[in-house]
């Protein structure tokens, strides 16, 4: 049975537009892809794309954001994350909005964390997801199978710092990266400290934010008020 998982577009654009109203320097938003298909069998789990209704929720979301701005995107090389960014950039220009460039495909936004994928899948249907996921988070998966986690998170985290301070003399430093609910797992548990047990699954459009104010770093999401991650940032740096 394919897993079910809320749309949670209205509260990602609820917080982008608490955080836009704020006089932040730059904002940067990681989100998972819209809804999609399933199929019984594992090894085709690269190749499902959008549903109908997930495909119709992404324009509805690129339609909804403020015209004002003029957003970088950046999406995972796996075809419905693609989708999704493409059918966000469809939405927005429609309602005559303009993205900064093409969307550019990011291997930061794939999943680079799985080191051994067959591995990976016949370890995560003897567990279950979420048992794997806190086995992750615990260090218990060989490096072999699943990178670091910690280190995931960071990556991926200074990702999207690389890209607020890249656009930093731009109109709007405004970027959003489209990506898996396991890339935002790591960065949520490391980052935010907030566990997979306590806040539960990531939704399709669910994302988390991360925002420049007087040059520091902010990490927010539907959960949980700004954590200063400024520190963490200059860690991966060093």
């Amino acid at each position: 049975m394919a897993p079910k998982y809320e749309i949670n577009s209205r509260q990602t654009l609820e917080m982008l537009n608490k955080l836009s109203s704020d006089p932040v320097d730059g904002l940067c938003v990681l989100m998972r892809h819209s809804e999609r298909n399933y199929h019984e069998n594992a090894a085709m789990e690269p190749f499902m794309g959008l549903t109908e209704n997930g495909k119709n929720a992404a324009v509805d979301l690129g339609a909804a954001l403020p015209a004002s701005i003029e957003p970088a995107i950046f999406s995972s090389h796996f075809g419905r994350c693609i989708e999704t960014a493409y059918l966000i950039d469809k939405g927005f220009t429609r309602q005559g909005g303009r993205f900064g460039s093409l969307p550019v495909i990011s291997s930061d936004l794939s999943p680079f964390y799985i080191r051994h994928i067959k591995k990976a899948i016949r370890m995560v249907e003897d567990m279950t997801p979420d048992r794997f996921l806190r086995a992750w988070f615990n260090r218990e998966i060989p490096e072999t199978v699943m990178e670091d986690p910690r280190q995931a998170a960071l990556r991926i985290t200074s990702f999207l710092k690389d890209h607020l301070d890249h656009r930093e003399n731009s109109r709007q430093s405004f970027s959003i990266c489209i990506t898996h609910d396991w890339n935002i797992f790591p960065v949520r548990e490391y980052i935010m400290d907030l566990s997979h047990e306590k806040n539960g699954p990531i939704g399709y459009l669910d994302a988390i934010f991360l925002f420049r104010k007087e040059g520091r770093y902010f990490m927010a999401s539907r959960q949980k008020e700004p954590v200063e991650v400024t520190r963490l940032l200059r860690e991966k740096n060093d």
